[in-house]
């Protein structure tokens, strides 16, 4: 077992180890997954992911044993704090009266990059961002008690969004317009219940003529608004009308309009057919007066 910090022996060679938390807690080192079986010591790991990484030692014993004499609880730390650097290397240290998590996070590093984002300052570039983003597995420590994480992890989900949008904007920048539709479409997924990411790709898409895939995007706007039990949003339906105004379509089309898509462009305008759009036959409407 070597001493050095978060530097863990694994075949006879010095690993630098690694802590994932997103998507589950996982301690890592060269990639091989060397998590021991939940003891306190992978607790304390646990609780300095979600104070982000730092805490002071009356707070760290309150966190693992409330209601434990301080005597206690400080005795049992330094039993945690043994034993956790015999599993895994030196990846806690003690900096004055704060303990402080001394190995790479994928959650830390991924919040970095977005405040990075956030500050306008010198913002990371597009490589930089996207392996940031590829660290999104699913929530911070998905898999455990969610008590106390709600905010946590609602501000990682900000953050990938954060990372998402920035990404689709350099994309935009560019007019790689799949690009774009690809990061806008991770942020939508990722948050249904803002429909102005979906609205965008329907448009985007329209407007440059991938009509097959704008249509695709609709249908996930539409899927997602029944599997959330709202109605399509009118921001939505706008773009179905404009994407049937920009390619009229005919009931021979090869791209067809389906219903939902005929059913939404009296939606967006008002409930009266407008030149060129597509009615619930799948017919090319005439003239409205």
């Amino acid at each position: 077992m070597c001493r050095g910090a978060g530097i863990l022996s694994v075949g006879g060679m010095k690993e630098r180890v690694e802590i994932r938390a997103l998507g589950g807690f996982r301690v890592l080192a060269a990639g091989v997954d060397v998590t021991c079986p939940t003891t306190h010591a992978e607790r304390l790991l646990r609780h300095l992911v979600r104070v982000g990484g730092t805490e002071s030692l009356p707070a760290v014993t309150a966190a693992l044993w409330p209601g434990t004499p301080p005597r206690t609880a400080q005795r049992r730390l330094r039993n945690v704090l043994v034993r956790l650097r015999d599993r895994y290397g030196a990846v806690v240290r003690r900096a004055g009266d704060d303990l402080v998590l001394d190995a790479p996070v994928d959650a830390f590093r991924l919040a970095s990059a977005a405040d990075a984002v956030a500050s306008g300052g010198r913002r990371p570039g597009a490589t930089e961002l996207r392996a940031c983003a590829a660290l999104w597995r699913g929530d911070l420590l998905a898999g455990d008690d969610a008590s106390g994480l709600e905010a946590a992890r609602e501000r990682m989900r900000q953050h990938y969004l954060t990372l998402l949008d920035r990404l689709a904007d350099l994309a935009a920048a560019e007019a790689r317009v799949l690009d774009e539709a690809y990061w806008l479409d991770r942020a939508y997924r990722t948050a249904p219940h803002d429909e102005t990411r979906i609205v965008r790709i329907v448009a985007r898409l329209a407007a440059t003529g991938h009509i097959g895939r704008a249509r695709e995007a609709f249908e996930l706007g539409c899927d997602t608004s029944t599997e959330l039990g709202v109605r399509i949003p009118p921001a939505l339906a706008a773009a179905a009308a404009a994407l049937t105004a920009t390619t009229p379509l005919t009931a021979t089309s090869a791209l067809a309009p389906s219903a939902r898509l005929a059913a939404a462009v009296p939606l967006a305008c008002g409930g009266a057919v407008r030149p060129g759009l597509v009615t619930a036959h799948g017919l090319v409407a005439a003239p409205v007066g």
